[in-house]
């Protein structure tokens, strides 16, 4: 009869062996469960972080406060702790200041399981960035991907993540930061007039912005996707032909990845409104005028390339 031994005890040193698997099938790390931000840390919540835009905030968050606590998220548990383990090889001091949870930003079970564990490990959140993002100016794949992906990520994937976390934020004041992009204002500039003062409008109400996305997803599905459309060419940055005729007839501009941001922009209005006790505000990323935009950092977002390679130049982008 063998000897029954005493399981040894759970340590952040031991090996990340999965001791349960959640819905998706994805092994939850040992040492992941017992992780605590140090003492007077500011904790900010990352969406998208295991790549582009979000992966780079979160590396500046890191080298440029040293009072903040980064809980880097992503869908997928092998890309988020692979980005773990690349921030930490970067700088072996940010090891006790940041950490992986998994967040699918369109699931409401999985946004609702990270809030409660941030809550029962952390407490409370000092500020939340919405970095998940799908698509892109240069994304080679954007014209066969259907507008209703785009919206779900790009701008209802920011509304649930806060609406669900925002409670978490401290009760003195939080920051909400929804990163866009210079496409969102772009494709205001293509909407009908009165599109555009509704979009514009800080009154805005979320019923009618339900109603644009709704309106763009349904038109995207009548007429197909822009790679269908072989008579649609580019001609001056605009797209023409039958489905850009068909958008534009119905006030909307015919860029699925630029709408999705314009409609992100219009919720930070509703949402700055909805939350007043914080600072609520969208973030156009770009290192040459106070913004940020994806278009020029070396990025999965900018396949072409960017002006800033953040891996060589980290101080380039100031989020």
């Amino acid at each position: 009869m063998k000897e029954e031994r005493a399981p040894k005890p759970i340590t952040e040193d031991s090996n990340p062996v999965a001791i349960h698997v959640n819905k998706f099938d994805t092994p939850i790390p040992k040492a992941e469960i017992i992780r605590r931000a140090p003492p007077l840390t500011k904790k900010i919540l990352v969406t998208g972080g295991s790549r582009g835009v979000g992966y780079i905030i979160c590396q500046q968050l890191l080298a440029t406060c040293s009072d903040v606590y980064v809980i880097l998220s992503a869908r997928n548990s092998d890309k988020g702790l692979a980005a773990v383990a690349k921030l930490i090889a970067t700088n072996a001091a940010w090891r006790p200041r940041v950490e992986f949870q998994l967040l699918d930003v369109l699931d409401e079970i999985s946004a609702q399981a990270t809030a409660k564990k941030i809550e029962v490990n952390h407490g409370s959140l000092s500020g939340i960035v919405n970095a998940a993002n799908l698509g892109g100016v240069n994304c080679k794949d954007e014209d066969i991907i259907e507008i209703k992906f785009l919206l779900a990520v790009n701008f209802f994937g920011a509304i649930l993540v806060t609406e669900v976390f925002a409670p978490l934020l401290n009760k003195t004041g939080g920051y909400i930061v929804n990163v866009s992009h210079t496409a969102g204002p772009t494709y205001i500039s293509t909407c009908s007039p009165g599109m555009q003062r509704q979009l514009c409008n800080p009154s805005i109400t979320p019923s009618e912005l339900n109603s644009v996305a709704a309106n763009l997803a349904a038109l995207d599905r009548k007429v197909g996707p822009r790679g269908m459309h072989g008579t649609d060419k580019r001609s001056a940055g605009q797209i023409v032909g039958p489905r850009a005729s068909a958008f534009l007839n119905a006030g909307l501009g015919d860029d699925g990845f630029g709408a999705s941001k314009a409609l992100l922009n219009s919720y930070t209005l509703l949402s700055a409104a909805a939350y007043p006790q914080h600072k609520v505000n969208s973030c156009f990323v770009s290192s040459t005028c106070e913004m940020v935009s994806p278009v020029f950092l070396a990025t999965s977002v900018s396949t072409s390339g960017g002006f800033y390679d953040s891996a060589k130049n980290p101080s380039a982008l100031n989020a």
